[in-house]
């Protein structure tokens, strides 16, 4: 894990940790044999029992909303993410309870954790390209006020190392009725006809216009597109790195 790109805006009992390609593979058992095995040896580097963590798993077909959010309140299984029992298919996880360990595994899109230190809620998200355009961004923020009674000025907020606007090039846009992603400055057409993309600044808009304080939101400042710490799945690229959510206490 590379220092400079860890969360350090939550308060102490909020642990967050991202690896980088030197940490090795981690995703959905089943997908690379490797990942059982470095998840093991990820979890005893950063001192977090394997039991205790509970992988989101983001799956894609046409009749999927992309904004569906999942409580945990409880380990899956004593082998945690090594094996596929342990992870649960959503597009965010959101827990209250101590010790468990929330795994997101991420090859460009936004793993972004949410914390509410008041009312001591974490949620861990997966916004990608399909989770940004169904505004899963701010409905984290609404399902944590709804459930959890957070108030959207107490969230923090860390966003990890993704693809930035100048290397994520759409051939076309898809339009969307119920967002504006695909218009000036989120989009932005090239003279050859494609369109840069600017996720990240799409889904701070959506947290500062819910009523996130602008102070409270850490995006890392890395191009997974163009560094050679992170994989990239738009550069032909099969590895994933994780984000790690815990609360610890």
């Amino acid at each position: 894990m590379i220092a400079a790109d860890q969360a350090t805006i939550f308060p102490k009992q909020f642990f967050v940790a991202t690896s980088s390609l030197a940490n090795g593979v981690i995703r959905y058992p089943s997908l690379d044999p490797a990942s059982p095995a470095n998840l093991r040896k990820w979890c005893q580097e950063i001192d977090v029992p394997l039991a205790q963590t509970v992988g989101l798993y983001i799956t894609y077909s046409d009749d999927r909303t992309y904004t569906d959010i999942a409580t945990v309140n409880a380990t899956l299984d004593a082998q945690g993410a090594a094996i596929e029992k342990g992870w649960l298919a959503a597009d965010a996880l959101v827990t209250t309870v101590p010790g468990i360990a929330l795994v997101l595994p991420v090859a460009d899109c936004n793993a972004v954790v949410y914390v509410d230190p008041v009312n001591n809620v974490m949620a861990l998200a997966h916004l990608g390209w399909h989770a940004t355009v169904r505004n899963l961004a701010v409905k984290v923020v609404h399902h944590m006020a709804k459930h959890y009674g957070t108030k959207p000025e107490d969230i923090l907020i860390y966003n990890s190392p993704s693809i930035r606007v100048h290397s994520y090039r759409f051939a076309h846009l898809e339009q969307t009725p119920d967002t504006l992603w695909h218009t000036a400055p989120y989009a932005t057409e090239q003279s050859n006809g494609t369109y840069f993309i600017d996720l990240v600044k799409y889904n701070y808009d959506q947290w500062v216009s819910s009523g996130v304080d602008p102070k409270h939101i850490q995006i890392v400042d890395v191009d997974t597109a163009t560094s050679d710490n992170y994989p990239s799945h738009f550069m032909g690229q099969n590895s994933r790195f994780i984000v790690f959510a815990q609360i610890t206490q």
